[in-house]
């Protein structure tokens, strides 16, 4: 739904806690306070931002690394609307020009389009999926089908078995769509195909994402608590109280959970747990990734006319440049594990650290030998406050919820949207906190 202009609106004034400060609970928070209520935003951690956030340390002016969220798409309205309602500049991410690389079977193939890989790939896909990009291909059957509807007892998987996927292009699926294919619902693999396609041209902010947050946060500052990791909700007929791990306690007529799904499992709650938290719980899982970027002399790619697009069977899946520069000449290679390869990326980098992960990438990227000292990583699942980047629907799980409210309780964050783990959704999932509070 959308609020265009309701934040100045008269509404029902009432005192809300806030719990969570990434761009749910900071717009929350804008929204609420602009509308006229008592809104105290708590976070837990010594920074603002979530699953946004942006490195800057020891770069350049102007540069920064994206360890979390790095895209905005043209296709999300609330997020485009919040960029220009904040100024910032975008740009075009990742900036991709011919030809890309192919990592596949011991060799590595150069291509502008679909139409110049081999003919041994070629001739192993269907015709449909010919003229998808390997790392696209599952909008081959996506695009042009009947929905899936949410009750649909399948996997992903076996609904493009079904839809006739060939066996090669359902190894490219598998390994480079982002969640697994053989453990999340039809549904939900559809409908992720699917916002993907809408979402439309990627790019990232001129800056560093996490301007979206402090520019919020820095309306409301004085309303904003950091280092309140709040450990204990206690809701009662007249109102909330919230206590965090070193005694503190906040009371407020309602509170907002801007959280992600797993870290609600380090609430205590009183007298109970709230139904709805186990009603958007059931039957999900949440995905895993970890981010890795390495510097490395841009010219290198230009002399052997080979893409920053580097796609492969094993980690790293796919490769892209980074807008920003560590230093003259050098820019930031992007890339990210997941799936089942990233237990072994976290024991490389458990034995080996950084100086082992750049052996592997060296390893595993003959066409980048300038891959600098400077290795920048990051696990969320690693961080109890937003264990992982988002949930997803397993095979046979309930459809979504169509409530995010018990009582004086609302859930807010993009986990708990209709754009799952998403900045998009986490800006709806505040609209519509916001709406809840205000009727």
């Amino acid at each position: 739904m959308s609020l265009a202009g309701c934040a100045h609106a008269p509404t029902r004034r009432t005192s809300v806690l806030i719990v969570g400060g990434g761009l749910a609970g900071t717009r929350a928070l804008d929204l609420l306070r602009r509308g006229g209520h008592d809104a105290h935003l708590l976070e837990g951690g010594a920074r603002l931002g979530g699953r946004i956030r942006t490195a800057r340390d020891g770069l350049p002016e102007g540069s920064s690394v994206e360890l979390g969220a790095e895209r905005v798409p043209d296709g999300c309205p609330r997020l485009q609307a919040l960029v220009r309602e904040l100024g910032l500049t975008t740009l075009d991410y990742p900036a991709t020009s011919a030809p890309y690389a192919l990592r596949m079977d011991g060799s590595t193939h150069r291509f502008r389009t679909p139409a110049e890989l081999p003919e041994k790939i070629r001739g192993a896909l269907h015709e449909r999926e010919r003229d998808r990009w390997p790392f696209h291909l599952h909008l081959a059957y996506c695009r042009k089908t009947d929905p899936v509807p949410a009750g649909d007892s399948r996997s992903g998987l076996e609904w493009l078995r079904d839809q006739g996927v060939s066996k090669l292009g359902e190894r490219f699926i598998r390994n480079f769509f982002p969640e697994p294919v053989d453990r999340m619902s039809a549904h939900g693999f559809w409908l992720t195909a699917m916002r993907f396609l809408d979402s439309g041209v990627s790019r990232t902010l001129d800056g560093g994402l996490d301007q979206l947050v402090h520019r919020l946060a820095d309306r409301h500052r004085e309303h904003i608590t950091i280092g309140a990791d709040v450990s204990t909700i206690a809701l009662d007929q007249d109102g909330v109280t919230a206590r965090d791990r070193d005694g503190r306690t906040w009371r407020a007529n309602h509170i907002v959970l801007a959280l992600p799904l797993k870290s609600l499992d380090r609430i205590r709650f009183s007298p109970r747990r709230p139904e709805v938290i186990a009603r958007w719980t059931i039957g999900r899982a949440v995905a895993a990734e970890v981010r890795i970027h390495v510097d490395y002399e841009e010219d290198e790619l230009r002399r052997r006319d080979v893409n920053s697009t580097i796609m492969g069977f094993d980690f790293p899946r796919v490769t892209w440049a980074s807008p920003s520069v560590t230093s003259p000449g050098r820019r930031i290679l992007s890339s990210v594990s997941f799936h089942d390869e990233i237990d072994s990326v976290r024991e490389t980098l458990a034995q080996g650290g950084v100086d082992g992960l750049r052996r592997l990438l060296r390893a595993r990227l003959p066409q980048v030998t300038t891959l600098g000292p400077r290795v920048w990583t990051e696990d969320l699942n690693a961080d109890p406050r937003i264990g992982g980047t988002f949930p997803y629907p397993t095979p046979g799980a309930p459809p979504k919820p169509d409530s995010v409210r018990e009582s004086r309780l609302i859930l807010a964050g993009g986990d708990f949207s209709s754009w799952p783990g998403s900045m998009e959704g986490a800006l709806e999932s505040a609209e519509t906190a916001a709406h809840s509070l205000s009727r």
